[in-house]
């Protein structure tokens, strides 16, 4: 990925911790003037409008999602059981520090408050949340050729880890439509292993967690 003007890139960092800490509509040249200790002109310098600031911001965050190797160093790929690396797969997708997108959770919190009147501006934030669930679900059809799946449930199985995805990774919640009362009782880490029980054949033991549901040896 190519590397910024160290002022841009300056700038760019400012924009990421205002959207983390307050929000998008936090963004302001004023704002960034002072967090990176420039005159607004020196913002103005190298954006003429904050449209075409938060585009240029976008498409830099959307290339580094795509460069990002989201695996690095989590042992899915050098673990030879297909099984097992395809549920260390599910985990470090959704609950993985290294995967996580808090800048997509803030955008997501922000956005549901005061939303992005800005066509170009919000096209490219949307395409920044679905260029992460995109690069998540590119990981998960490095599997399908594996023999491990049940196929014919695994559109189904893909909707449902885009719904935990979604709704816990970003959010902090299993589901958008759960009240919040009741979150307290639904383990992520449930759902995460019905998200695998989903994609992979019927009778398939989830490794740790002894056989199946359903399966003959099963209590």
């Amino acid at each position: 990925m190519e590397e910024l003007h160290p002022t841009k890139q300056l700038i760019f960092d400012a924009i990421e911790e205002l959207i983390l800490t307050q929000g998008l509509e936090a963004v302001t040249f004023s704002e960034l003037a002072k967090r990176c200790y420039l005159q607004p002109s020196g913002i103005i310098y190298y954006f003429k409008t904050k449209t075409n600031m938060l585009c240029e911001f976008f498409e830099y965050e959307l290339r580094r999602i795509t460069d990002v190797d989201i695996l690095e160093g989590t042992g899915v790929m050098e673990t030879a059981d297909p099984v097992e690396a395809f549920c260390l797969l599910i985990d470090t997708l959704l609950f993985s520090q290294s995967y996580s997108e808090p800048l997509s959770s803030a955008l997501l919190r922000s956005t549901s408050s005061a939303p992005v009147s800005d066509q170009p501006t919000r096209d490219l934030m949307v395409s920044c949340l679905r260029g992460s669930i995109q690069a998540a679900v590119q990981k998960i059809l490095l599997f399908r050729d594996k023999g491990i799946f049940e196929e014919s449930r695994f559109s189904a199985s893909l909707s449902l880890f885009i719904y935990a995805a979604l709704g816990y990774q970003y959010t902090g919640r299993v589901g958008y439509n759960v009240p919040e009362d009741l979150q307290e009782f639904l383990s992520p880490h449930l759902l995460a292993d019905a998200i695998k029980r989903s994609f992979l054949k019927d009778g398939t033991s989830l490794p740790g967690s002894g056989n199946a549901p359903g399966s003959p040896s099963a209590s």
